[in-house]
């Protein structure tokens, strides 16, 4: 999919604004899935990410 067909904009000013808007959408469908994989164990990112680090 598109990000212009996503976001529903036809046209952006330039490239990097449009890289700029990628990015953003990717990290927010990015968290909305690990939020998904994380809820029927009852964590969230956050929490998923402290148990990461004290495993070591």
């Amino acid at each position: 999919m598109r990000i212009e067909d996503a976001i529903l904009q036809k046209h952006f000013p330039d490239v990097h604004l449009k890289a700029h808007i990628n990015i953003l959408y990717t990290a927010a469908w990015m968290n909305q899935i690990s939020a998904q994989v994380l809820k029927p164990y009852g964590l969230t990112w956050q929490q998923y990410n402290i148990l990461r680090i004290l495993k070591g």
